[in-house]
């Protein structure tokens, strides 16, 4: 009986402190496209634009996106351990305004480049194949004659590593590459805002 008592005694002083050993929750790592360059004062007057950016609801978060095309292509995944800084949005906002120096608080006669960011997520092909996969929808609008020119920019770029960390460098890619052809569709005389009279 007595043997009995300090097994049952030892078993729920056991349980009783065991969330104590618990260890404590991993916090996500947090990411963005990397520190802005340094430009010079002609540079930043050579790159001067007007822009806005939105994105499409189910970006307005900070989870980094995965999905295992292999396996289920249509099923939407998330790093448990990894996030953005911001949403996308922000993280891709911040990233044109300081490579671009861009500004968002155009003024009435000026045209603005409308950007609707689409897709911002890690794709795999294989276990160990992954591509960084970006999208955008872009428009010049003019203040009294609306829409002059709209394209569609999509982007794949490889990931170096089947990771979250490998995704955030595919990503950090595919967004210089946009910021080169969006400032080459920009330059384009089919994109160019009419003067005012």
């Amino acid at each position: 009986m007595n043997r009995f008592f300090i097994v049952s005694l030892a078993s729920f002083l056991l349980s009783a402190c065991w969330p104590a050993f618990t260890p404590p929750p991993v916090a996500p790592e947090r990411f963005d496209l990397g520190a802005a360059p340094v430009f010079s004062e002609a540079d930043v007057y050579a790159k001067s634009m007007y822009f806005h950016l939105f994105s499409v609801s189910a970006l307005e978060n900070s989870f980094m996106r995965y999905r295992l095309d292999y396996a289920d292509p249509a099923k939407v995944q998330f790093y448990a351990y990894a996030r953005w800084s911001g949403t996308p949005g922000e993280v891709l906002r911040l990233f044109l305004q300081e490579r671009l120096l861009w500004a968002e608080d155009a003024e009435p006669d000026v045209c603005r480049l409308e950007l609707e960011l689409q897709r911002f997520e890690q794709v795999f092909t294989a276990p160990d194949q992954s591509f960084g996969a970006l999208s955008v929808q872009a428009r010049l609008r003019h203040p009294d004659r609306g829409i002059l020119a709209e394209r569609r920019v999509a982007l794949n770029v490889a990931a170096p590593t089947p990771d979250a960390a490998g995704g955030v460098k595919a990503l950090t890619k595919a967004s210089e590459r946009l910021s080169a052809e969006l400032r080459r569709w920009r330059s384009d005389s089919g994109a160019n805002c009419p003067k005012q009279p």
